[in-house]
């Protein structure tokens, strides 16, 4: 057996806390309505390491933001959770109008080295639990229609396999990304788009999309 590079064995130790991640919030919220989604999974599929962890969940009746803030602090692991403010939300690409807040933090993973070796070390990973408004948009709609990048279109729940949307598919076949503002008030996230794009300059983007960068890359200049 070959021996595994750094990033494999980043992504299977991420692999790990994601299924800790959902199993703990499935488990505390009592629902099967958790998803782990967006740019950790993607990154796995191409054999990536990610970089933090992004969750869904419809926030729970009677249940506001500061007492969320405690639940999640009171959880295993789960530390320094805080409220991220409306704009900062905004500029992570959320669409505000179905999310009733964001909460971020760190999960620190345990890890014992072995049986004989009773040592532990303490791994310490980025989280968003993105709470959405009860009735508004169900986490799976949410996660079909609102994402603004097709190739951030993938979801995992607690004991199951990753899944892929069409839009995803569709994107790794044709190698053209699609952005899709019309569920985010049509502010286009640029930084965003810029992200994405440095990251995969291998994929071309829909003609809109770049057009649009474009004129604000023009803009940006003459600023």
């Amino acid at each position: 057996m070959l021996p595994q590079s750094e990033d494999e064995i980043k992504i299977g130790a991420q692999k790990s806390v994601a299924n800790k991640l959902l199993s703990e919030l499935t488990n505390y919220f009592k629902t099967e309505e958790v998803y782990l989604a967006g740019g950790m999974l993607r990154e796995h599929y191409f054999n990536r390491p990610g970089e933090d962890f992004d969750l869904y969940l419809e926030c729970p009746l009677q249940v506001d933001s500061s007492m969320a803030e405690m639940m999640l602090n009171s959880l295993d692991g789960f530390r320094d959770f805080t409220v991220m403010s409306s704009k900062d939300a905004g500029y992570s690409g959320y669409s505000r109008g179905a999310i009733d807040f964001v909460l971020q933090g760190k999960y620190f993973n345990r890890v014992w080295s072995s049986i004989y070796d009773a040592t532990c070390k303490q791994n310490e990973y980025d989280v968003q639990v993105i709470f959405l408004k009860h009735f508004c948009m169900p986490p799976y709609a949410y996660l079909q229609d609102a994402f603004c990048c097709s190739l951030s279109k993938v979801w995992q729940q607690h004991q199951r396999d990753p899944m892929y949307h069409g839009d995803f598919l569709d994107t790794i076949t044709s190698r053209v990304m699609k952005f899709d503002w019309s569920h985010h008030d049509y502010e286009i996230n640029y930084d965003y788009i810029k992200k994405i794009l440095n990251r995969y300059p291998e994929f071309e983007v829909d003609e809109n999309t770049i057009g649009n960068y474009l004129r604000e890359l023009s803009k940006e200049s003459y600023r």
